[in-house]
């Protein structure tokens, strides 16, 4: 019997237009009413998750930052970190510093970012992206300086290239860092701390709520949901998921367009009354 039920955000129970569907909502809401407990695990952090927890106040936790962190988003208590440095992040930043980029910090609940990239985010063609980046990002004036001055540590590094031919170079080029390497948007680098996947911070979670491996429910739909697979009993993909993932999937719901997080619960869960 399903206990737990993670679901990615981006592609996931966000549609196209970055809403979730009211009859997700509605099913959510009723499953979580007959004691199914929901987390959602993302390669967010807290204040991008504000609108979607003002939607969904019934889901309760949240595995933040690709499993850097996992939260109990209604007593805000933290309850697993596994955090990078800031002398990895100066680290994965000089690495860097020959591409054109908007390096950012998912730190202190938050996401910074150079001032400067901000007032020129055209360059790196986000599309529609773009309206979140402004909401969410906090602009920081002479970023590097801030990077040589901060000490406390961050749970992932996101970085932003100018252009899908300067992304592939910096993708092979990121491959020589000792930190675990995702993607989310043709545009984007992610690195976390070695180690640190959703899938871990998802089994931590199970543990701490005395929950076995074979009653969670994972649903996803990109390269960072891929190590979900080793947490879960079973996981599902949405149609439109990356084929990676679909391969190892349990099964295959609708997309994020057509409520497939809903599909995905009714099939795995008890009929609802």
């Amino acid at each position: 019997m399903i206990r737990l039920v993670a679901m990615d955000l981006d592609g996931t129970l966000f549609n196209s237009k970055r809403q979730v569907g009211l009859m997700t909502q509605a099913v959510i809401r009723r499953y979580a009413k007959s004691g199914v407990i929901f987390a959602f695990c993302t390669g967010r952090i807290s204040n991008e998750l504000q609108d979607v927890i003002t939607i969904l106040p019934e889901v309760q936790y949240a595995i933040s930052c690709n499993g850097a962190y996992a939260v109990d988003l209604w007593s805000g208590k933290e309850l697993y970190q596994n955090t990078l440095s800031m002398e990895d992040v100066n680290r994965i930043y000089q690495h860097f510093s020959g591409f054109p980029m908007m390096f950012e910090l998912f730190a202190d609940g938050v996401v910074l970012t150079d001032q400067n990239c901000l007032n020129y985010l055209a360059q790196f063609q986000l599309r529609e992206l773009e309206g979140h980046i402004r909401k969410t990002r906090k602009g920081v004036p002479d970023f590097a300086d801030y990077l040589k001055e901060r000490t406390d540590p961050v749970g992932k590094i996101n970085i932003f290239f100018a252009g899908q031919e300067i992304l592939l170079k910096a993708r092979e080029w990121g491959k020589q860092l000792p930190y675990d390497m995702a993607y989310q948007t043709k545009s984007n680098l992610e690195f976390n701390q070695i180690g640190v996947k959703k899938g871990k911070g998802l089994a931590h979670l199970a543990q701490r709520l005395g929950i076995s491996k074979s009653q969670v429910l994972a649903i996803g739909d990109n390269n960072n949901d891929l190590s979900m697979r080793e947490a879960v009993g079973t996981l599902v993909a949405m149609e439109n998921a990356c084929e990676d993932l679909k391969k190892i999937a349990n099964w295959v719901t609708a997309s994020n367009d057509a409520d497939g997080v809903a599909v995905a619960l009714k099939q795995f869960l008890p009929p609802l009354e």
